[in-house]
């Protein structure tokens, strides 16, 4: 009885969680149709590793110095262990959490903590651009009507980025199939 019980509360629960949220001025039919995530992009591991082993450095030098006797370090020495642990791993939050989300609403990117969308009907056109500060590595722009050029956080070779910007078109165009019905 306990067991069916918490089964039905866990079940509960993972509605509230999964259900989904109408925005003002949206639909609950749209609403219905944005918990759908289709597809997620990353970065790739030859970008994730770096970072993370970089992250790892960091927090492996502030706890190194925090084992030693606090006579020996002091407090700045102690102040300056517990920034680098810090700095660590607020750099591995910072890869871990950048990523690009398709739904059938928008496409979502999540980039230094910030959440942003790009609402389908906006999108004119996908292109190929030097990522700032990367170098030789490129990112998918996405042209819109009224803002201009948004690029996306994901970054990588120039091969890499065309493929991703091609599935962007290919969703985009199968999006145009599928009926969105108001109820």
């Amino acid at each position: 009885m306990r067991h069916a019980l918490a089964c039905g509360q866990r079940k509960a629960s993972r509605e509230k969680l999964t259900g989904s949220v109408v925005r003002p001025g949206q639909s609950a039919a749209a609403a219905d149709w944005g918990k759908y995530v289709i597809r997620r992009y990353r970065a790739p591991a030859s970008q994730l590793v770096p970072w993370l082993i970089c992250s790892a450095v960091f927090i492996l030098i502030g706890l190194s110095v925090l084992t030693q006797p606090s006579h020996r370090v002091g407090v700045g020495g102690v102040i300056l262990a517990v920034l680098a642990g810090g700095v660590g791993c607020v750099g591995a939050a910072l890869r871990l959490t950048t990523n690009v989300t398709l739904t059938p609403l928008e496409i979502s990117y999540r980039y230094n903590f910030r959440r942003r969308a790009i609402p389908w009907a906006s999108v004119e056109s996908f292109r190929v651009a030097p990522a700032p500060g990367w170098g030789n590595w490129s990112c998918v722009v996405v042209d819109m009507r009224l803002r201009g050029g948004v690029r996306l956080p994901v970054v990588g070779t120039r091969r890499y980025v065309r493929r991703i910007m091609a599935e962007l078109e290919a969703y985009r165009a199968g999006l145009a199939a599928l009926p969105l019905t108001e109820t």
